[in-house]
């Protein structure tokens, strides 16, 4: 599929969880990273493309 729409975003912190909707075949828009006292926290955006709807 090269042609597609994005359809709906999320925002998850955990890898596991960005992971499992990768595999599902959301698509990976962005990661940001920041440190706070707690260390490195990452932020997946992800996007589930309008494909995934027809099924």
């Amino acid at each position: 599929m090269n042609n597609f729409d994005i359809v709906e975003l999320t925002l998850v912190q955990d890898l596991f969880q960005a992971n499992r909707l990768l595999k599902e075949g959301w698509k990976l828009i962005n990661v940001s990273t920041y440190t706070d006292r707690e260390g490195i926290i990452a932020n997946y955006i992800l996007g589930k493309p309008s494909y995934l709807d027809l099924y």
